[in-house]
């Protein structure tokens, strides 16, 4: 909690602080729960299914992620500025939302379905495991209602409603490997998880704003609006999306789902970090957006704070993980995976460069440059896809290491080729100068006086 403090104090105000950093202590937890499950569970998985079996899960969750931005029609961020603005016109905001994202969910399911009969004609297996989880695009319409409480700067709900689905999705995982079921119900246990937390997310919602889910409103003249507003994010999100999952995807596609195996579990470990950056800039958003209403260089100074923050919490995580790479994979999944190590210690430094667009994202979004941000990533998405096919023929799950490190590197810095956003960069380069966080502090005083 006083690390939490001692981190954000300097980028939010004081009435704003206690709340922000009670809101990220729930997203941290929820994520806590999620590596216990990954770490206790997730591995216990990853063990009986093997290389091979656990492949096979992977490349079905890859493409459901790519999917999952389809359906979200980049509406989040909107909705979350919407209801931030306009607090009263919630049942129009979110009802209207619900409609669109059940509409492309069904639409994303059934081009997922034609495209995994045309990428994997003889696999009846991975064709019946994509069609499971493609069920998730439609049954996760109602989280909608989660923006509601993001708006609010208020995770607690959403971090129960999700760490309950997390739980009782590992109670099923268990009982599965301890009836030795196959592969395809671990891919079941998925949907169960999301049916359990749009349930509760729902018992929330009711109890919170006297209103149920199933009395919200629609409106086309506003759902055109939206999708007017939102269509740089979705691009934006489909680009990113692929840019995260495309590899697996080449890798299961090119190599065989033995390969992809060893190359997820190295992914799962160096992501597993990320949930660090995406809280923190998530719930100082909201400030971030108040700070550029009221002072320019007071918000170009969080700016700066946050960028230095994130940037130096990565390099100290990638540090410690590439050192004790060998010794991480032996002790969570034993010999049979070992050959995850080399892809871990060449995927982890990338972390840097996404904490870095994570914060930097926020920036794009608070000065309306959806433009800019769907840009540098269809850059970075161009350069991931085209290097993967360059280097995974040749240097296998290691080339895949390597084309994602370099390309969210690019992907971070090619804000450099647009005038909006140029400066930014040099805010950008001055985060990786740990010693000019004091004179920030000390600037950051001056202009709260």
């Amino acid at each position: 909690m006083s690390l939490i403090k001692f981190i954000l104090k300097p980028i939010i105000t004081n009435n704003n602080l206690k709340k922000v950093i009670y809101n990220i202590n729930w997203l941290i937890f929820e994520n806590l729960v999620q590596i216990a499950s990954s770490l206790i569970v997730g591995v216990w998985v990853a063990r009986y299914l093997g290389p091979d079996g656990y492949g096979v899960v992977s490349y079905a969750v890859a493409l459901i992620t790519i999917f999952t931005s389809i359906s979200d029609l980049g509406l989040p961020q909107i909705i979350i500025k919407e209801l931030v603005e306009k607090p009263t016109k919630k049942t129009k905001i979110l009802g209207t939302s619900l409609i669109l994202k059940a509409i492309a969910g069904i639409f994303s399911i059934l081009i997922l379905i034609t495209l995994i009969m045309f990428l994997k004609p003889n696999n009846p297996l991975i064709q019946i495991a994509v069609l499971i989880v493609s069920l998730k695009l439609l049954i996760e319409s109602p989280n909608v209602i989660n923006y509601w409480f993001l708006s609010k700067i208020s995770s607690k709900y959403q971090t129960i409603a999700k760490s309950v689905g997390i739980i009782v999705s590992s109670i099923l995982k268990i009982f599965f490997i301890l009836l030795n079921f196959g592969v395809l119900w671990f891919l079941f246990s998925i949907i169960v998880e999301s049916i359990v937390t749009i349930l509760l997310l729902n018992k929330f919602y009711k109890n919170k704003s006297g209103a149920s889910i199933f009395k919200l409103s629609f409106s086309m003249p506003y759902a055109k609006l939206l999708l007017k507003n939102s269509w740089p994010l979705l691009l934006t999100g489909i680009s990113a999306s692929i840019y995260k999952r495309i590899d697996q995807v080449i890798i299961g596609s090119i190599l065989d789902t033995k390969n992809l195996g060893y190359y997820a579990i190295a992914v799962t470990i160096a992501e597993t970090p990320h949930f660090l950056s995406s809280a923190i800039s998530s719930s100082v958003y909201p400030t971030i957006i108040n700070s550029k209403k009221r002072n320019e260089n007071l918000y170009l100074n969080r700016l700066q704070i946050l960028y230095t923050l994130v940037v130096w919490l990565s390099i100290g995580i990638s540090t410690i993980v590439y050192i004790f790479s060998d010794k991480i994979i032996f002790l969570l999944f034993g010999n049979q995976y070992m050959t995850s190590s080399t892809v871990l210690k060449i995927y982890i430094w990338s972390g840097i460069f996404i904490f870095l667009k994570q914060a930097g994202n926020r920036f794009l979004l608070t000065e309306n440059f959806q433009k800019e941000l769907l840009a540098t990533t269809i850059i970075g998405t161009v350069i991931n896809i085209l290097l993967n096919i360059i280097f995974v023929p040749i240097y296998g799950i290691t080339g895949a290491a390597y084309a994602t490190l370099i390309s969210y590197f690019i992907s971070a810095f090619s804000i450099v080729f647009f005038k909006n956003s140029r400066n930014n960069v040099l805010l950008y380069i001055k985060a990786f100068n740990l010693f000019a966080l004091t004179s920030l502090f000390k600037q950051y005083k001056k202009q709260l006086k």
